[in-house]
């Protein structure tokens, strides 16, 4: 029983084990990203190398039932800011156009004035995903 638990310790305490184990679908939808996708972050649009764009869920995963977890729909690239504004739910995407939590434009730095759309054939691959963050996730009156 203590080797097992010592054994427990080590798989659990390594990151890339932990994460691999507990996200068995991640590493395919990464590789479809990479082979189908452009390099581009899909709300600000940047081309970026791969290194500095993130596999991101549009629809939570831990709110993904197991069909969802798979579909190549849910993830698209993002760069690290995006990413993390849209997970927070200060940007949302409805009908392709992106809404903004009015708080963000504050943040000069963010340069995020200029944004106003995605992929049109973007959002439609996507669209019951980006249905779901606009009405559950996204909030544009929240002060940050």
């Amino acid at each position: 029983m203590i080797l097992n638990k010592r054994l427990f310790f080590a798989i659990t305490s390594n990151s890339n084990l932990r994460g691999f184990a507990s996200r068995p679908e991640h590493a395919k939808l990464r590789q479809h990203l990479i082979n189908c996708k452009k390099p581009n972050c899909l709300i600000c649009q940047r081309k970026l190398p791969i290194y500095l764009l993130e596999c991101s869920h549009i629809k939570p995963r831990s709110l993904a039932t197991r069909h969802e977890r798979h579909d190549y729909n849910i993830v698209n690239w993002m760069c690290r800011i995006c990413h993390k504004i849209y997970d927070k739910g200060d940007i949302g995407i409805k009908n392709s156009v992106i809404h903004k939590n009015s708080s963000l434009d504050k943040y000069t730095d963010l340069e995020l004035k200029n944004l106003s759309e995605i992929d049109f054939n973007e959002y439609l691959r996507s669209k019951k995903y980006f249905d779901y963050h606009f009405k559950n996730i996204f909030n544009e009156e929240r002060d940050i």
